[in-house]
């Protein structure tokens, strides 16, 4: 059975990077907290096998980054990313090696870099193989960057192209990819060269077999967007209603503050009153001892004066009268000096 290689290039906007990015770099736990895809065949027990080449956390901020370090402006509506699919068909890896598998993918890389990043590997923002799906795929995230002459450029509609230029892409990713691990060619031939090589109803085969081709691509890259917007509503859904309990946590958290606010404040009021009494207590009692103080030094002050004066009048008790001291007579004869005394005193 023939197997072919695919590539699928989609224009991206703001709006759609956060969403492309938690599918891309999808985990088992998200699927635990609930998060999930719809219209997609993702096993989760195989999540864990995908294989990050580039993984970049944050999509939107790495794409301001480089828009900011080329120096770009950037409008509301521009395309700021370039979303690209890398598979091919399932009877393709169901008969190769997982070797051969990831050699296909580093060469799908290798050519979105020279296709879409004019060479420069820099401007690669996320590069993933998810093994969790029924069909292995590489998605690619690119920023839509050109520089010539006049500098650098965003500008996808550059990069892409018109459908003619888009049809000579996915001709040198078949002589320079597919081609070369065995592929067909996905696309059918031109209509006019149907024409000619074929009968009336092998043509309208053929035309009805390219429509159906289409479409399935359509469709597929239709449930892709759906699947990204309904992520994105799904998380944002989440992120709501997470808002909404953390701010019920917070303004409970805030009221609790209040109500021990309240009571401490009532606590220190009724401690600044305790204190106040106290004081004016202590102030009163300082008062009343001063008082005392002072009675006691003036009652302390009048007995000494009574204990002196009683002491005073004891001991002019006790001595009594003192006699008057004999008279004397200043005018006796005083005494006449012998030879001795003259001798013993030399007079």
């Amino acid at each position: 059975m023939a197997s072919y290689g695919i590539m699928r290039i989609e224009k991206r906007g703001r709006s759609a990077i956060y969403g492309l990015q938690i599918e891309a770099n999808r985990t088992a736990q998200d699927h635990e907290s609930g998060r999930d895809f719809d219209s997609s065949d993702i096993d989760w027990s195989k999540t864990k096998d995908n294989i990050h080449i580039i993984h970049t956390v944050n999509w939107n901020r790495e794409i301001t980054r480089q828009i900011k370090q080329y120096g770009l402006k950037e409008r509301k509506d521009s395309i700021v990313l370039l979303d690209a699919l890398y598979t091919a068909s399932p009877e393709w890896f169901a008969t190769h090696t997982q070797r051969e598998m990831l050699e296909y993918f580093r060469d799908c890389l290798r050519f979105h870099v020279r296709e879409y990043c004019g060479g420069d590997k820099s401007l690669l923002v996320n590069a993933v193989i998810h093994l969790d799906e029924a069909t292995p795929h590489m998605a690619v995230a690119s920023l839509p960057v050109i520089t010539d002459e006049k500098g650098a450029h965003l500008s996808a509609k550059i990069i892409m192209g018109n459908k003619d230029d888009y049809r000579l892409r996915q001709d040198r990713f078949y002589s320079e990819v597919s081609s070369r691990y065995g592929m067909e060619r996905g696309e059918p031939k031109r209509p006019e060269e149907i024409k000619k090589h074929t009968t009336k109803r092998e043509w309208q085969t053929a035309q009805q077999e390219s429509k159906i081709s289409n479409l399935q691509l359509q469709k597929e890259m239709l449930e892709f967007d759906v699947s990204s917007i309904t992520a994105t509503r799904r998380y944002e859904d989440r992120k709501a209603e997470q808002a909404k309990q953390k701010r019920k946590e917070i303004e409970n958290e805030i009221n609790a503050l209040l109500e021990k606010q309240n009571s401490l404040q009532e606590c220190h009021n009724k401690n600044v009153e305790y204190v106040n009494n106290w004081a004016n207590q202590a102030v009163d009692r300082i008062k009343k001892a001063n008082a005392k103080l002072t009675e006691y030094e003036e009652c302390t002050s009048t007995l000494e004066r009574q204990f002196m004066a009683e002491l005073e009048e004891a001991v002019l008790q006790t001595l009594g009268d003192i006699p008057e001291p004999p008279e004397i007579d200043f005018e006796a004869p005083v005494a006449q000096f012998t030879n001795y005394d003259e001798e013993e005193y030399e007079l």
